[in-house]
């Protein structure tokens, strides 16, 4: 059970979270980053390749 906060500490919840939070942003922003350097370089490989994405 969890013990209701005390008036001495103002939301003890949301400064203890603000931490996690900051590291989980930064982490999925890590990913959307890789992610979208990775899309880049596979289409600039495709673009590349002899024949290109739309040979003719």
């Amino acid at each position: 059970m969890l013990a209701p906060p005390s008036p001495d500490d103002p939301q003890p919840v949301a400064s203890a979270a603000a931490p996690a939070l900051r590291t989980v942003l930064r982490r999925v922003l890590m990913v959307l980053l890789v992610r979208g350097l990775l899309m880049v370089a596979a289409r600039t490989r495709i673009v590349k390749q002899p024949g290109g994405v739309f040979p003719g």
